[in-house]
């Protein structure tokens, strides 16, 4: 009897051993192995099954390669014998079905890694139509995040190639190994047309800010800023006279990186230090004057952290006394008036603090519960929280107002002079903590508006965000500032013959306008001045106050890239 054939079938092979024989054309996925043309498996214990699948007509139509010779016969003789042509890539829209889902993994920030969760994975195997079999995160990271990356490169490079004009706002910070994050965001100007709801009426103008690059520097100077800013503008196609604004912090290398690379390639654009800055400095300023409040509210955050059932406690505690049973607003980093909201819940419930704390100490010996009670029992305590009444609602309503993402680069400069004029004012009747603190945050808030001031924390477009009150038809009457002027501190009016002649006839007729809201006044006018209107919507574009980005490339970089970990 002739012995039994040995099974040409290799049981020792693993995927990965063939994915690396057959580099780039196949990859593992766990315990198989997929085409990562045709998103299929395939048996990897037969090399000659791979190279027929290799041969196959859908693998090579996959790949672009599919021949007329190798159609289904046809009774028509053939003469020539040409390969077709590569498909073009399919747009953002008609995306593969994996491609599709990295996206929506990229858009909503949440990391790839992921998907391999076996619960996660079974069921977008199941319920994802077409998705076949579902790689790992390994390999969609790999072989995926590149196209999501360049497709969203894509989108941004067409948005700002429709939009006329570019600021761009620079910020660094730290992740959470401290390493240098550089953040660059690009807000367009706003449009002549402007969004419109479901009545078809005008919606409010709010700026739109995209975070189209997120920089890990070795060392943070002018030089390193300039090259990253100049690298992510390029990569999204913003030409250099579209820009229209320079935003940064007051730091000093910020001001180098300007004026020693920047302002002789952006030549339509003015360098401005962003308001949100300065309004953080004048917060901080509060805090720091009334130091027993600042303490109390750190204490009763921890105290109600470190144990959350006394926050249920709490709530049944104000209900039993016929109070409406709210925990206190939490102190938010990137709210600046949240401090001033938390300070008011404190003051109106002081004296519960005492009673219902004193009840805690009974039960816990938390170092913050002991601390709570003993401030709401101080007399300093209770001093404080009734001058930050008094005088906190005034700053309170002007930094709510510069945390929203509003066009203000024409109410900037006499915002801020009317503050710093009514806190001159108060502290010549205020108490000695209160007067410090109003003279100190009208101080630096002087500074900011000045022209040329030769202090640190100061506005460098200080003339320009003087100009843009003009833009303002209830502010120009009063005014009255020369067309020249203007164009000299307006980069985008210089050498520009139709905008300078349409602002002297704009000047020229300020009796018959209605007085409205910038923006909105300035799309009515489009028709009747459109260059200028496109020059002043540029320059109402200029962010100063808080905006967050909408679409971000960190964001898609920290859920696919490995090396990017999240911020502080």
């Amino acid at each position: 009897m002739m012995p039994k054939p040995a099974s040409k079938t290799s049981v020792r092979i693993t995927p990965e051993d063939r994915a690396r024989e057959f580099s780039g054309v196949f990859h593992a996925s766990g315990k198989q192995l997929i085409c990562s043309s045709c998103n299929i498996p395939v048996d990897h214990t037969r090399k000659a099954s791979l190279e027929k699948h290799l041969i196959t007509a859908k693998h090579r139509r996959r790949l672009g390669l599919y021949t007329i010779s190798e159609e289904k016969p046809s009774k028509k003789p053939r003469v020539v014998k040409t390969e077709v042509a590569p498909q073009p890539q399919r747009s953002s829209n008609r995306l593969e079905p994996v491609l599709k889902l990295v996206q929506a993994f990229a858009e909503a920030n949440i990391p790839i890694g992921k998907i391999d969760h076996p619960a996660l994975h079974a069921f977008l195997e199941q319920n994802v139509k077409k998705v076949g079999v579902l790689p790992e995160a390994s390999v969609l990271r790999n072989m995926y995040s590149q196209k999501v990356y360049e497709l969203h490169v894509k989108e941004l490079t067409e948005k700002f190639g429709r939009c006329h004009n570019v600021a761009i706002v620079v910020d660094e910070t730290t992740d959470e190994e401290d390493r240098y994050m550089l953040n660059i965001l690009a807000v367009p100007s706003l449009s002549v047309e402007g969004p419109r709801n479901s009545a078809n009426k005008s919606i409010e103008p709010l700026l739109e800010a995209y975070l189209i690059e997120c920089c890990l520097l070795e060392i943070t100077n002018f030089k390193t800023v300039s090259e990253a800013v100049l690298r992510a503008t390029q990569m999204v196609n913003i030409e250099p006279t579209k820009v229209s604004a320079f935003v940064t912090d007051h730091a000093a290398y910020m001001y180098k990186a300007w004026e020693r690379s920047l302002k002789p390639i952006f030549l339509n654009a003015v360098h401005v230090t962003s308001a949100a800055h300065i309004l953080s400095i004048v917060g901080e300023i509060w805090q720091n004057a009334f130091d027993e409040v600042s303490q109390l509210i750190v204490a009763i955050e921890k105290s109600f952290s470190a144990c959350p059932a006394r926050k249920a406690r709490f709530r049944n505690f104000l209900q039993e006394k016929g109070m409406k049973p709210t925990l206190p607003p939490a102190v938010q980093p990137n709210r600046w008036s949240s401090w001033f909201e938390s300070a008011s819940y404190h003051r109106l419930h002081l004296q519960d603090y005492a009673e219902f704390f004193q009840g805690e100490q009974q039960t816990s010996g938390s170092s913050a519960v002991e601390e709570v009670v003993e401030l709401a029992q101080s007399g300093n305590t209770e001093e404080q929280l009734d001058v930050l009444d008094r005088y906190g609602g005034h700053v309170r309503q002007m930094l709510a107002k510069y945390e929203l993402a509003r066009s203000t680069s024409a109410c900037v400069v006499d915002d801020l002079r009317e503050l710093a004029f009514w806190a001159q004012g108060e502290a010549e009747v205020a108490c000695t903590v209160a007067a410090d603190a109003l003279i100190a945050m009208a101080t630096r808030l002087c500074q900011y508006v000045e022209f040329e001031s030769p202090c640190r924390f100061t506005q460098p477009a200080a003339r320009f965000l003087a100009a843009c009150r003009m833009f303002d038809p209830a502010k120009a009457v009063e005014l009255l500032m020369d067309s020249g002027e203007i164009c000299n501190a307006v980069p985008l009016l210089e050498d520009n013959i139709a905008g300078i002649a349409q602002l002297i006839a704009y000047l020229d007729n300020l009796g018959e306008f209605v007085p409205s809201e910038p923006v909105m006044f300035w799309r009515k006018l489009a028709d009747r001045f459109p260059e200028l209107s496109r020059v002043v919507l540029a320059c109402l574009s200029v962010p100063l106050s808080s905006v967050d980005a909408k679409k971000s490339i960190s964001m898609y970089s920290n859920v696919l890239m490995s090396e990017f970990h999240g911020h502080k």
